[in-house]
């Protein structure tokens, strides 16, 4: 009986030192894991700088090999086109006042329609 006792020991034993050497090796994971989580973040952030810097080399490369009238050209077309959503959005909500609007006067128009049932019943 004794000899079961010990062998059990043994085997606790052992279990313990696997359990412990497996916690020691998450415990390294997850501390790499975090370590390559900020790398990542980093990464990222530089990666987001460098293409708005690209963005803006590419931007002033197209306006250093394009003409004067070339230029005039493009920035006639931006103020084009930026008077252009503006009267679209000034156009959608004249649209959506107006519908306001109708409503109200089709609202108007069944109360007075149902008066005058009413009155004629």
């Amino acid at each position: 009986m004794s000899h079961n006792y010990d062998k059990r020991k043994q085997e606790i034993a052992a279990l313990e030192t696997t359990v412990s050497k497996a916690q020691a090796a998450l415990t390294k994971l997850d501390e790499e894991y975090m370590g390559l989580n900020h790398q990542e973040t980093k990464l990222v952030a530089l990666l987001n700088k460098t293409q708005k810097e690209e963005a803006c080399l590419r931007q002033a490369l197209l306006e250093a090999s394009e003409s004067g009238a070339e230029r005039r050209l493009r920035e006639m077309r931006q103020r084009d086109q930026a008077a252009v959503a503006k009267l679209e959005s000034a156009l959608f909500e004249s649209d959506s006042s107006t519908s306001d609007d109708d409503d109200e006067t089709s609202k108007n128009a069944d109360a007075q329609d149902g008066a005058t049932q009413t009155a004629s019943v």
